[in-house]
């Protein structure tokens, strides 16, 4: 039989297998369709084998002979390939992050060992077991381009613990809490928040917020923090204006060590337990207030006293 009637039949052979290739067909018949299979595969592989032995016969003998130059061949394909992948491999790596290793070593061994949380409630009705209220009064800016837009008050109690506010005083008052995690008592820890002024819009039900006119920064008072059950100090905020108030969690405070008692460290706090750290002040009811009937003044530093 010639060869080209040998391909032929083949090549029928085969698009007679490509279109047995049906589920349909196998599934009720399977041992016949196996068969067939069997037979098509063959009769294909007799079809085509004649002019595949002889080509692989003519690649062979031209190996034999001219084997260098498909050795050079071969490795100029294969270093394309190794180069491509090593200019990959490189502009991947250039855009991975350095770590910043020196940051590291000179990070401050007091990261991360102090929290702060505010949690909203009433106003307090007694002073503390030392006689004393911390309360930072956000008031109104009578200028927008003043930085101390916030009173820090210590009051004290004179006679009796318990505080007598005025009848028109805020009763929404901020329980901010300062927490000392490390091994080693801290001193004069404070913190910066940032405050934002918001005009305050009449509408059908009352007011709502509106635009942001003025923005500073609102310093905690100072309070001394110390380990295990005398770990924690706290104070409250009270807005005192007829604006809407916002304040942003800290990040860092400011504290002192007992070894270094003149120089103060920033530290990076820990992250707030809240999903938005932020506080929302609601406006004041009156404009001006006469403040709790208690005595205020400066109290005595006290790390002076230890």
């Amino acid at each position: 039989m010639e060869e080209q009637t040998k391909i032929g039949t083949g090549a029928a052979a085969g698009i007679a297998l490509m279109a047995l290739l049906e589920p349909h067909f196998f599934e009720p018949y399977p041992k016949i369709t196996a068969a067939i299979y069997i037979v098509l595969i063959a009769v294909t592989i007799w079809g085509f084998a004649p002019p595949f032995l002889r080509f692989a016969r003519e690649l062979s003998r031209r190996f034999r002979t001219m084997w260098p130059q498909y050795l050079m061949v071969l490795a100029g394909i294969l270093f394309f390939i190794g180069l491509v992948a090593f200019l990959q491999m490189s502009a991947t790596t250039s855009k991975e992050p350095v770590a910043d290793t020196r940051s590291e070593e000179q990070a401050n061994p007091l990261d991360r060992t102090v929290s702060f949380n505010c949690y909203g409630g009433s106003r307090p009705t007694h002073l503390r077991e030392d006689r004393r209220l911390h309360v930072v009064e956000i008031v109104r800016p009578a200028d927008p381009s003043r930085t101390n837009l916030a009173i820090g008050n210590t009051y004290f109690g004179q006679g009796t613990d318990e505080i007598k506010w005025g009848e028109d005083f805020p009763t929404a008052f901020y329980k901010c809490i300062l927490t000392n995690h490390g091994s080693a008592p801290l001193f004069r820890v404070s913190v910066e928040l940032t405050a934002y002024w918001l005009e305050t819009l009449p509408t059908e039900n009352g007011t709502s917020s509106g635009d942001v006119f003025a923005t500073a920064t609102v310093s905690s008072p100072t309070l001394d923090l110390g380990v295990s059950s005398k770990n924690e100090d706290f104070f409250y905020i009270v807005n005192m204006s007829e604006c809407y108030v916002r304040l942003s969690f800290p990040e860092t405070a400011s504290v002192f060590r007992a070894t270094d008692v003149s120089t103060p460290q920033k530290i990076k706090l820990i992250s707030p337990n809240t999903m938005e750290p932020m506080i929302s002040l609601f406006p004041s009811p009156i404009k001006t207030h006469p403040g709790p009937k208690i005595q205020v003044f400066e109290p005595p530093s006290t790390l002076e006293k230890k």
